[in-house]
């Protein structure tokens, strides 16, 4: 029977992510390379739900940190420039970089944004349900009852 040797883990799932959602990665750019980041993150933290490591759950803790909410806040930013020029309150980027021709690409890529956003808000709400999960107590000793 073929396969590979080791099964595909969450703990490597959770290793790749960082790589997928990247803050500094153009949302319009790696669009494809962002939702399908968003998309194994919403699998893994699913799977996470009531059952996870410390070492797991400290790795959400990274993720949502150092991933998400850059990955969030520059979406938003960059769907409020989309806004600006689509209403004609901004002119359209010089750069060629994640730029766009006209009104309708521009209604297209705010669209997307938007898919991209919708996504991103569940994979945030989905590892704060995991960081909520109970602690067990490690190294206190619980206080005797009298």
């Amino acid at each position: 029977v073929g396969g590979l040797a080791s099964p595909f883990t969450l703990d490597a799932a959770l290793g790749l992510l960082p790589l997928l959602l990247d803050a500094e990665h153009d949302a319009l750019e790696q669009y494809e390379r962002a939702m399908g980041g968003l998309n194994l993150a919403r699998h893994v933290l699913l799977q996470l739900q009531g059952h996870s490591s410390d070492a797991q759950v400290r790795a959400v803790r990274a993720l949502l940190a150092r991933q998400l909410e850059p990955v969030d806040a520059r979406l938003r930013a960059r769907m409020d420039e989309l806004w600006l020029v689509a209403n004609g309150r901004a002119p359209k980027p010089d750069s060629d970089e994640g730029s766009v021709a006209n009104a309708a690409e521009v209604q297209m890529c705010f669209t997307r944004f938007q898919l991209q956003l919708s996504v991103l808000e569940r994979v945030k709400e989905l590892a704060k349900v995991v960081l909520e999960r109970p602690v067990p107590e490690t190294s206190a000793a619980a206080p005797a009852d009298g």
